[in-house]
């Protein structure tokens, strides 16, 4: 892979094109589909845990100081039918929010169990972030079983605290979490996380290519070092937006309805901006 991240296009185009396979059941029987989603769900936990156990994965980082796992990455970190149980939460719930909008589900959730569930949500989000400092520690000893265990659970953990972050955000329980995920300003930068997640590590590794001796880890190196990456990865992908993607959308665009070039501009013109366009044909018509 030239662009070492570009593994996920492959894995999702791959799910992707099996997810009929699913919809499909599950558009005609709730209980089939959600039986057939929940036994794909353990097949591939099942399996990432048998691969990681066979071929004595060690779980933690991919990469680190002793390159001791660098081996994780083409043998687990990649392979689809392993990586695809947080696919698969994902699908089960734009499932649920799509019954609760098209009003087939109603959940009510009451402040109690509402906080219950934003406690269990976030221990799982954190623990899955954190649960990886064990296995940094030089004083570990590999375990096969329980190296192999958080292989296989700990992106699952975190996907499902994820969802249920979402889900209370639906049923009303959000808070000021769900106002700060709803601001309008994380649109235009929505629309740049494509370019910034094709960049990153590009321009990651043209800086750490630069050095010519070893930097001391401190938290201002840290706190530089994201900052400026951060800025960097979003310029490039303002560039990628503007020469890549805006144009080739424009294009499939016309592809498809060939006839709503000029008549998209016009309506999205009337629905922003009415009374200039108003003024504008009376001027025109005097």
């Amino acid at each position: 892979m030239c662009v070492l991240q570009t593994w996920y296009l492959s894995a999702d185009m791959q799910l992707y094109l099996l997810s009929p396979l699913l919809l499909l059941p599950l558009s005609r029987s709730a209980s089939r589909g959600c039986l057939l989603l929940g036994g794909c769900y353990l097949a591939t936990t099942v399996a990432a845990f048998a691969n990681a156990y066979w071929q004595g994965l060690p779980a933690g980082a991919t990469v680190t100081m002793e390159k001791k796992t660098e081996q994780n990455h083409g043998s687990e970190y990649v392979q689809t039918h392993v990586r695809a149980a947080s696919w698969l939460t994902g699908m089960a719930m734009g499932y649920i929010l799509h019954q609760i909008r098209q009003g087939k589900l109603k959940w009510k959730i009451s402040k109690n169990i509402s906080a219950v569930l934003w406690v269990a949500a976030v221990a799982m989000c954190v623990t899955a972030v954190y649960s990886i400092a064990p296995f940094q520690s030089l004083q570990y000893s590999y375990s096969p079983v329980v190296d192999s265990l958080h292989i296989a659970v700990h992106r699952n953990i975190f996907s499902l605290g994820a969802s249920g972050i979402i889900l209370l955000c639906v049923c009303g329980r959000g808070g000021i979490v769900r106002d700060f995920l709803s601001w309008k300003g994380f649109q235009p930068l929505g629309t740049l996380s494509y370019g910034v997640y094709l960049s990153h590590m590009g321009l990651q590794a043209m800086g750490l290519a630069r050095l010519r001796q070893p930097l001391p880890f401190d938290m201002y190196n840290l706190f530089s070092g994201v900052l400026s990456d951060l800025l960097l990865a979003n310029l490039a992908a303002v560039v990628i937006f503007l020469s890549v993607e805006a144009p080739f959308w424009q294009i499939g665009t016309w592809l498809y309805n060939p006839n709503t070039g000029s008549r998209t501009t016009a309506v999205v013109a009337v629905e922003k901006h009415p009374e200039t366009i108003n003024m504008e044909e009376e001027k025109s018509s005097l």
